[in-house]
């Protein structure tokens, strides 16, 4: 019960936050705003709304100007609102928290698009580096390579011009930073299923419906894969293997679930509009689809399966697992965390189960939603390098 007791407590801190960070964003005044929008809009115009970084997959390296224009455009206050209501419309987007908007004002304040989008690539840059620092140090370098290679082959690339794309990425690595320089604080579970709470919070906070699932897919792999290397953690039950995969889905889901629903009903009193009903409207679309976008759930598995693993992708993929199951063989010695594969196997399913739920959604966005599979890739990938005993092991 203490669990629970906790992540109450840290629900209604979270919610409290986000209300008071975009008020302090939203106090900025608007005329310090204004010149850097409408030159940022200009670029976005002059771009056009679904630009791509690479002419020979145009699908799957498109940017998303017409969200990261409509950012910008929202980052503007209706002035015929209080500053309560600005937070909860967003201009008239009341259905999701904008959290974006806690650093993209103050941010607008000062510069426009082409510095907002060097701060954004040279900190993607910077923590990709610390990230696989720490990956390698506190694992080996297996584990480093399977996370760069799985970031590459979903074309990482076009996250650093896209502020839509880079933000539900930049709370995942800052998630695995924490994770990895911080490990005493995962030792007891209840602290582990508290870390998945929050983050799955703060991503809806952030985030409008990319990719959340890889805020959740890859610190619990991280966190499966240096538990396969501890050799006191070998003789775990497969029971509490599992046991944690669904804790931790669970509490990550219910974090994201409970802060999207307190936003709907906040904006539903302050506002005095029924945010709640529209925002249920929209589930079911994004879920079962309409007459003007019929819903076709096997068509839509194959286009986000195909977008993310072409044939050079598979092979590129296919040759480093090969690779190491001949490292894992060369080095063979009585370590075989088997129950550690199946678990990694469990989670490269998760994305095709979001798709699911999400199917149209992931239809009509296919071109982004593909990129979710970064978990699959992760997961496959690390499930073969787990199976490389431990250099204190080895013979």
């Amino acid at each position: 019960m203490k669990v629970f007791k906790k992540t109450t407590i840290i629900f209604f801190l979270l919610i409290l936050s986000y209300c008071l960070t975009l008020a302090a964003a939203y106090s900025i005044p608007d005329r310090f705003l204004s010149s850097h929008v409408d030159s940022s809009i200009k670029v976005f115009e002059k771009e056009g709304e679904y630009p791509a970084i690479n002419s020979a997959n145009e699908t799957g390296t498109k940017l998303d100007n017409f969200t990261d224009k409509l950012m910008v455009k929202k980052s503007m206050k209706n002035h015929k609102l209080s500053l309560i209501e600005n937070i909860m419309s967003i201009n008239g987007y009341p259905r999701y928290w904008h959290g974006y908007q806690v650093f993209l004002r103050p941010l607008l304040a000062v510069m426009s698009l082409g510095s907002i989008r060097m701060i954004y690539a040279s900190l993607l840059f910077l923590l990709i580096g610390i990230i696989s620092h720490f990956l390698i140090k506190r694992t080996d370098i297996y584990l480093g390579i399977a996370f760069l290679l799985s970031l590459a082959v979903a074309n990482v690339a076009v996250f650093f011009f896209s502020m839509q794309f880079s933000n539900i990425l930049l709370l995942t690595l800052f998630a695995l930073l924490l994770l990895l320089v911080k490990p005493k604080l995962f030792q007891e579970k209840s602290n582990t299923l508290l870390y998945f709470f929050s983050i799955g919070s703060l991503a809806n906070f952030f985030d409008l419906l990319t990719t959340p699932l890889i805020s959740w897919g890859l610190p619990i792999i991280v966190l499966f894969y240096i538990n396969s290397k501890d050799i006191n953690r070998q003789d775990t039950s497969l029971g509490k293997k599992l046991g944690l995969f669904l804790s931790t889905g669970f509490f990550w889901s219910i974090g994201y679930g409970l802060t999207w629903l307190s936003k709907w009903l906040i904006s539903s009193v302050i506002l005095k509009q029924n945010v709640v009903r529209d925002a249920f409207n929209r589930i079911l679309f994004r879920t079962e689809g309409s007459d003007k976008y019929p819903l076709q759930r096997l068509t839509m598995l194959k286009e986000n399966f195909a977008l993310m693993y072409p044939k050079v992708v598979i092979l590129l993929l296919a040759t480093t697992c090969l690779v190491f199951l001949y490292l894992a063989y060369k080095n063979r010695t009585g370590h075989l965390p088997l129950q550690f594969v199946c678990m990694f196997l469990l989670i490269a399913m998760t994305p095709y189960i979001w798709y699911n739920v999400l199917a149209n959604h992931s239809q009509i966005h296919r071109w982004f939603t593909y990129r979710t599979q970064i978990v699959t890739t992760f997961a496959i990938l690390s499930g073969f390098a787990c199976l490389i005993p431990p250099k204190k092991m080895s013979k």
